[in-house]
């Protein structure tokens, strides 16, 4: 069997400092992709990340990561442009990021030039129909290039398949500890259970079945673990299980349309989506 290796994004706009170090050294056996912390300056308001302080920060990284994104500035291209020539002439590579106000010309041009490309501005909006309009946009320029285009924030399966760029990512994994469910990858879909059995008006609660407990314990669980309200607040098994699940869904999503799924790693599910991935290398090893 092949080495199974991991595809995970970091930010350095989450893991503050040394804790970013402290990562990457523990986990050698993922393959990292570098996020440039552009969305949590974004959110912020602030420069979080700063071009110095990211520019020292890939320097000192570069032979621990695969990739690494550029700095870019969330809706302006101009200024994304801006300084990926800036980190460029520092003598770095960044992955360009294509951003709103861009044009279909210099989209192209990033394609013809750059092995990868980041579309960014797409991230949890795709329920829109003007964003889907955009991103349909972005892949007709994209054309037979399409195996150059990384979807920033993009986990959705019928998205990747009906696009199937080179890579993605999603930081959904991180969802069961903040809403108190767990999804389940099981036969091409994700089966949500909501943390306490007894919630029948909440819309995550799944009644118990023989088939549903099938899956819980293809995962080690019970049904009895959903009611355990303390793991679910310090990590225990039905938040480990939530990242397996993902990893399985990263796997199944490379087997059937040949994309790269990068699970984005945070400091809240580090130690779960790490038990997870040891969990799930064992199995796929026996």
């Amino acid at each position: 069997m092949t080495e199974f290796r991991l595809d995970v994004l970091v930010s350095p706009g989450c893991f503050l400092g040394s804790k970013l170090d402290t990562v990457l050294e523990e986990c050698p056996d993922w393959t990292w992709l570098l996020d440039s912390g552009a969305y949590t300056n974004f959110t912020s308001g602030k420069d979080v990340v700063t071009l110095d302080g990211f520019a020292e920060l890939v320097t000192r990284h570069h032979d621990r990561v695969w990739r690494y994104f550029n700095l870019d500035v969330i809706g302006d291209h101009e200024a994304s442009m801006a300084q990926f020539a800036e980190l460029r002439g520092r003598g770095l590579d960044p992955i360009p990021v294509f951003q709103r106000g861009g044009t279909a010309e210099q989209l192209s041009e990033l394609l013809d030039g750059h092995e990868l490309v980041g579309i960014g501005g797409i991230a949890g909006v795709l329920t829109r129909t003007g964003d889907r309009d955009y991103l349909r946009q972005v892949m007709q320029v994209a054309g037979t290039r399409r195996d150059r285009i990384h979807l920033l924030g993009v986990g959705v399966r019928e998205t990747i398949s009906r696009y199937r760029p080179f890579s993605v990512d999603s930081a959904s994994l991180g969802n069961s500890r903040m809403y108190g469910h767990i999804s389940l990858f099981h036969d091409g879909e994700m089966v949500t259970f909501s943390k306490s059995p007894s919630q029948k008006g909440k819309g995550a609660y799944v009644r118990p079945s023989v088939g549903r407990g099938r899956i819980l314990r293809s995962y080690g669980l019970r049904w009895e673990d959903l009611g355990d309200g303390e793991a679910w607040r310090t990590g225990g098994a039905c938040l480990v299980a939530a990242n397996v699940s993902w990893i399985r869904y990263s796997r199944f999503i490379y087997r059937t349309t040949g994309t790269r799924l990068f699970l984005v790693d945070n400091p809240r599910h580090h130690d779960d989506l790490r038990t997870a991935w040891l969990m799930e290398k064992a199995r796929l090893a026996a």
